[in-house]
């Protein structure tokens, strides 16, 4: 039974507990860069949607002869601010699915590993506890 043994010294606890803490560092590192993430995609989002409503502004039908005739550069303008409004939709979906998505489920990890660890911690106290116990009962005894 080595694995289980080797666990049982004071470095194995304090490298578990390395361990667990390190985890939960990185897990924090994620989820404010994905909070940031979001928050970048969100207000790209907006400022594609602001680009999109400022073109449609500045293209105002024209009363000229010809207007009925639409040139190649006018359906190409007409595409170019109609994708920009689909990025800007997609884009608003993606932070939002973000946020909703791993980064609360992130959180909620995040809160469990405390807890496992805190849970850890106090096991491991309460046995050590014990131990020492055990180990000063014969002492005592002897005294008597």
């Amino acid at each position: 039974m080595g694995f289980g043994e080797d666990l049982r010294c004071p470095q194995a606890h304090a490298a578990v507990m390395r361990l667990l803490d390190s985890e939960l560092h990185l897990m924090e590192i994620m989820k404010k860069w994905m909070g940031q993430r979001a928050k970048s995609e969100r207000e790209f989002s907006v400022q594609l949607h602001q680009m999109t409503a400022m073109a449609e502004k500045m293209d105002r039908p024209q009363t000229n002869p010809g207007a009925d005739y639409i040139s190649q550069l006018n359906k190409s303008w007409g595409v170019l601010v109609s994708q920009t409004e689909s990025l800007s939709q997609v884009m608003r979906r993606r932070s939002e699915e973000l946020l909703d998505g791993p980064i609360s489920k992130l959180t909620l990890l995040i809160r469990d590993k405390q807890q496992l660890r805190k849970t850890y911690a106090e096991h491991w106290n309460l046995l050590r506890q014990e131990l020492n116990k055990v180990r000063n009962k014969p002492h005592r005894q002897a005294f008597l």
